[in-house]
């Protein structure tokens, strides 16, 4: 038996395993890379959205979505959490409504409460926690609120707060106080066990809402007044501004200004509100601090057409609006001392995604728009939007 190879041998062998090795290696590296997901192209949000029956989160960022709950006829409310991460929301079966909360980042929906039909819920959201307060009634033949209950979800649970009285909640003040009513009266009482702090009665109180510190409330109070020149009761509606009991009032506009559609910005204490001014519907904002009323846009450069609907930015440094116009609706944005027309819409803009981006009902369906007007994706008509944010509003989450 030889004991050394020759060296032809030799040579061959470290030339094949050299092959080999080269051949390997160009193999891994293309594995490798065929495993490298591809950059994400799309707009960077997070969409919750239903559509044929379906709940879906659509990430735009990558183009994937998830159905996470089956079986909806249909999404009768939602309301954004003040830590912009999450939403709470209902939605109808053919013989019950459901309460759910859906948190960024979670690709799940979190059952909260059921009731049969025709249930009906309110949601006022925690100033902040990722937790809020839920009122239910079953409403009755009359309309009125009928039995119910007001409780917290927090943590996966609920739990009652003791009313026995009210059935609605209205805000959750602050962490041991809430804004509840009933029919008749508004209550506010302890988030613990509902004991009554303060009372008033708001039976012509409408469209009650209040400010980001939870101090001040704004609301159209109505009543019948006697015209003597008519000779006849005419209605009268007046926009108030008061503390969080609803007293000590401040009178902004009367049934001759006919305000409508007030909102409170997110981070400073001025109330948005669409009113008459020589016949014709204009925006003007509020200030609590200076109590002073200034126009949105001036008379003098605004744009031809009613404003209506307005929508404060997240930064509360805009103000969006839907202008009507020659029975023709347009999405509009004022900032920095110019107003901008963004597309023709068919609805009142839906509102603010993040500072950049708004939604606004186009012919197409509901489109996500860039301030320069620019669409960025757009949702079928019959889909309804139930909750938008950036993607990495996510880290945010709980």
């Amino acid at each position: 038996m030889r004991r050394f190879l020759s060296s032809a041998c030799l040579l061959l062998l470290i030339t094949g395993a050299a092959l080999l090795n080269l051949h390997c290696a160009s193999s891994s590296s293309t594995t490798e890379a065929e495993d490298v997901p591809e950059e994400p192209t799309g707009p960077a949000y997070t969409l919750l959205s239903h559509a044929n029956d379906t709940l879906r989160v659509h990430h735009l960022h990558t183009d994937t979505q998830r159905p996470v709950r089956a079986g909806v006829a249909r999404i009768k409310q939602h309301v954004d959490a003040p830590t912009r991460n999450a939403v709470a929301f209902t939605y109808a079966t053919p013989d019950s409504v459901h309460l759910a909360r859906y948190t960024l980042g979670h690709n799940r929906i979190e059952r909260v409460d059921a009731r049969a039909q025709p249930a009906t819920y309110s949601i006022a959201w925690h100033p902040e926690r990722n937790a809020f307060a839920y009122g239910v009634y079953t409403p009755t033949a009359e309309g009125n609120r009928g039995t119910g209950t007001i409780r917290i979800a927090e943590d996966g649970t609920t739990r009652s707060v003791g009313c026995s009285a009210s059935t609605e909640v209205l805000a959750w003040l602050s962490d041991t106080q809430l804004a509840v009513r009933n029919d008749d009266n508004l209550y506010l009482v302890a988030a613990d066990d509902c004991a009554t702090q303060a009372t008033l009665d708001i039976r012509r109180h409408y469209h009650m809402t209040y400010d980001a510190s939870r101090t001040r409330m704004a609301y159209v109070y109505r009543t019948l007044e006697y015209n003597r020149e008519a000779d006849a009761y005419q209605p009268d509606s007046t926009l108030y501004v008061g503390n969080a009991a609803g007293a000590q009032e401040t009178r902004l506009f009367g049934d001759d200004r006919a305000p409508r559609h007030a909102t409170w910005a997110p981070n400073t204490p001025e109330l948005a509100a669409s009113v008459l001014e020589d016949g014709q519907r204009r925006l003007v904002v509020y200030s609590v601090e200076s109590d002073e009323t200034t126009f949105l846009v001036p008379p003098a450069t605004a744009p031809a057409g009613a404003q209506q609907h307005p929508h404060w930015s997240p930064t509360g440094d805009a103000v969006a609006f839907t202008l009507a116009s020659d029975n023709r609706l347009q999405a509009a944005v004022r900032q920095a001392g110019s107003t901008d027309l963004l597309q023709p819409a068919t609805g009142p803009v839906w509102g603010w995604v993040d500072a950049q981006t708004l939604v606004v009902p186009t012919n197409d369906g509901l489109t996500l728009l860039d301030l320069n007007g620019s669409p960025l994706h757009t949702l079928p008509n019959k889909a309804t939007l139930v909750g938008a944010w950036p993607a990495n509003a996510a880290t945010n989450s709980d």
